[in-house]
């Protein structure tokens, strides 16, 4: 299918926007980082997920609210900093 044959029919044209087009929305918030206290929360600061041992999310579903960007960077920033903070713990770990 050519362009110049979608131009003049709008049913082709929809149909093959239908099955060559998608959003490619990142999810966003679905596991939300918060205190104890707070009843949405689903992961601490540290990206833990609360009652669960072993388990972190490091991904743009934990924000809190949705980013007014493009999410792969704060996404990268969310790997880097928990990638310190394991970092950090393990050490600690070992030197006990």
């Amino acid at each position: 299918v050519t362009v110049s044959t979608l131009r003049f029919d709008e049913g082709k044209f929809r149909t093959w926007l239908k099955s060559h087009y998608y959003t490619g929305w990142h999810s966003c918030c679905s596991c939300r980082m918060g205190k104890v206290d707070d009843t949405m929360a689903v992961v601490d600061t540290r990206a833990r997920v609360y009652d669960t041992k072993g388990l972190r999310v490091s991904d743009c579903s934990i924000f809190p609210v949705k980013p007014n960007c493009n999410t792969q960077a704060p996404a990268y920033g969310i790997t880097q900093r928990l990638f310190e903070l394991i970092s950090v713990e393990e050490y600690d770990t070992l030197l006990s």
